[in-house]
C-alpha cells in the first residue's frame, strides 16, 4: 500500500539495546489508520506497477560482492550517466544491502513533484526516491532526508521490517554513490516521529536532531556518533499513529 510521505543525528551516544514496538502496537496502528488520504493508492493498485529499474533484485551482500565492488559502483555509475540525460534532477543512488532499496535520487524544487513521477517526468505512481528540497544535492549538510513511498513491494516499502530486531540487525549497511564519490552507510537507527515533528527541520544541530532520533527510536544500535558525523534519514509513512512517520537513520561515512 502507497501512502503520502511527510517532509523534514548528533551528540556522541552509546546504548546496547535493540528495543522494539511490540507488534499488537503496529497492528492497531494499521487497523485505525485513515484509508481516505487523498494519496493513498490501494496496495493491489501497485501490484502489477512495472519500476523502471531492469531488474527487481536485492542489494548484494558484503560478502557477495566483496571482489566486485568497484565494478557495482562503475556500473550504477554508468546508470546514473544515462539517467542524468533525461533526468536534471538526478543527483545519486542509495541501497541498503540485502533489500529492494537500490535506487536512483533526485532532488526537485519542490517535495511533491517526484511523489508520482519517475525520473524522466513521467507521472507514476511508484514516484522516485528524493532529497528534501532544503537539503544540500552533495550530501554535505549534517542532516540530509530522503523520502519514498511505503510500497508492499519496493521504494520504501522495506523499511517497516526492520522494526523486527533481527531485519534491523540484517539491514544495517547501505551506500550511497553519486558521480564522483562513493560512501558507505551504518545504520544505526529506526525511529517513528510525527510527521510534524521538528526533525524534519534541516539542517539542525547534531545534538537536538540525535536526540529526537534516539528519543523515538524503536530500534537502536550501539554505534559510535560525534557532533562532526553527517547523517542521512530514510522516510517513508507508518501506521502506527495518524501522520506517524518511520526514520531509517544513518551515519555517512566516506568509503576507502
Amino acid at each position: 500500500m502507497v501512502a503520502a510521505i511527510s517532509l523534514g543525528l548528533m551528540r556522541q551516544f552509546g546504548t546496547s539495546a535493540v528495543h522494539f514496538v511490540p507488534s499488537d502496537a503496529a497492528d492497531a496502528g494499521e487497523e485505525n489508520r485513515d484509508t481516505s488520504e487523498d494519496n493513498d493508492v490501494s496496495a493491489d493498485d501497485l501490484a502489477p506497477a512495472i519500476l523502471w529499474r531492469e531488474e527487481q533484485k536485492a542489494v548484494p551482500t558484503a560478502a557477495e560482492k566483496a571482489d566486485t565492488e568497484k565494478s557495482y559502483e562503475d556500473e550504477i555509475r554508468e546508470k546514473l550517466k544515462l539517467l542524468s540525460k533525461d533526468c536534471p534532477d538526478l543527483i545519486g543512488w542509495i541501497c541498503v544491502e540485502d533489500s529492494d532499496i537500490d535506487y536512483p535520487v533526485v532532488q526537485g524544487k519542490d517535495n511533491q513533484y517526484y511523489l508520482h513521477h519517475a525520473t524522466d517526468g513521467s507521472e507514476n505512481v511508484v514516484g522516485t526516491i528524493f532529497l528534501d528540497k532544503v537539503c544540500s544535492a552533495d550530501f554535505s549538510d549534517p542532516q540530509s532526508i530522503l523520502y519514498g513511498h511505503n510500497m508492499e513491494y519496493g521504494m520504501f516499502g522495506d523499511i517497516r521490517k526492520f522494526r523486527e530486531p533481527a531485519e534491523f540487525e540484517r539491514h544495517r549497511k547501505g551506500q550511497l554513490i553519486t558521480l564522483t564519490d562513493s560512501y558507505d552507510i551504518e545504520f544505526f537507527a529506526l525511529s517513528i516521529v510525527s510527521a510534524f515533528d521538528m526533525v524534519y527541520d534541516v539542517p539542525a544541530e547534531n545534538p537536538q536532531w540525535v536526540d529526537i532520533i534516539r528519543e523515538n527510536s524503536i530500534c537502536l544500535a550501539d554505534t559510535e556518533l560525534t557532533d562532526e558525523d553527517r547523517y542521512i534519514a530514510l522516510s517513508t509513512c507508518s501506521f502506527d499513529y495518524e501522520n506517524a512517520r518511520f526514520l531509517f537513520v544513518g551515519k555517512i561515512i566516506t568509503s576507502q
